[in-house]
């Protein structure tokens, strides 16, 4: 295997650990992204820009890809096809998302926002990956808008790995993108991931419906984050004028979801099970 089985076309972006290139298979004549990485900058996790100490794990990343691959891939998340070493990098084939980021045509639509229709659709099908990602026993623990591709049938791709975890461990490591960390990151202490995908999941449909964040840092020093705690969701959408956005059960969910307390919060097979999930579209088909 090597990269000159590819035909590159452009850098598509940058990484961490290098650069992501948009390529074609010389073979198929499919478009592909190709993630290079510097297996130096891997080894010292050291990021190739400003050389930074960084957290993600581009080994976690294959690892979890090939074990989400292994019985039948989930058609919302990206899919490695293929890996390899050559010349001191590291090399992920993975499908090519002509779409780009879900934050930027979140952002980038002229209301800045997308419509409760569009918005129940991406959450269905990101939901529904991470879903069978717990199912699986591994939590995502970056998810955000940044971290979903969409390509161009508009199918939602979850992707970027390098912080996922085992579900069935706590994590003390909180990293990850301030918008979207639950409470329990910011305390210094271990916590469990799979409430914390929750909350991040519940921030991502805040933002898909209002095109704006809940909050900077759900942390004590975030005065927004100190009002949402002593009114709640509800007073919080009626102060900004946004609740004619949420239908009475979307709010309703979202509350049981950015519920403060993990123990507390709406579980994955909860969200499943909610009359928002179960309205939205048909089964997902997997593939496998």
């Amino acid at each position: 295997m090597s990269l000159a089985q590819y035909t590159i076309i452009k850098q598509l972006a940058p990484a961490i650990y290098g650069k992501v290139l948009l390529c074609v298979d010389n073979n198929t004549m499919a478009k592909v992204a190709v993630k290079c990485m510097s297996t130096q900058a891997i080894a010292k996790k050291r990021s190739i820009k400003g050389n930074h100490a960084v957290h993600e794990d581009a080994a976690m990343e294959r690892k979890v890809m090939r074990q989400l691959s292994d019985r039948g891939c989930h058609p919302n998340i990206l899919q490695l096809l293929k890996d390899f070493q050559e010349n001191g990098q590291d090399h992920l084939v993975l499908e090519y998302c002509s779409q780009g980021e879900l934050f930027d045509l979140v952002i980038n639509c002229p209301s800045g926002r997308l419509s409760l229709h569009q918005s129940k659709e991406f959450f269905f099908q990101i939901a529904s990956a991470v879903s069978f990602m717990h199912a699986r026993g591994v939590a995502h623990c970056d998810l955000s808008l940044e971290n979903v591709l969409v390509n161009s049938q508009s199918e939602c791709k979850l992707c970027d790995f390098g912080l996922a975890a085992d579900l069935n461990k706590v994590k003390v490591d909180a990293v990850g993108k301030f918008f979207y960390m639950a409470p329990e990151m910011y305390l210094k202490a271990c916590f469990a991931p799979g409430p914390a995908d929750v909350w991040s999941l519940g921030i991502m449909l805040f933002i898909m419906i209002t095109g704006t964040p809940l909050f900077k840092k759900a942390n004590v020093d975030d005065p927004t984050f100190e009002y949402f705690q002593e009114n709640g969701l509800g007073c919080m959408l009626a102060w900004w004028n946004m609740d004619h956005l949420f239908p009475d059960h979307v709010t309703d969910m979202l509350e049981r979801m950015l519920e403060v307390n993990p123990a507390k919060r709406m579980t994955m097979k909860q969200l499943m099970a909610s009359e928002f999930m179960q309205s939205s579209t048909e089964p997902i088909q997997f593939r496998g």
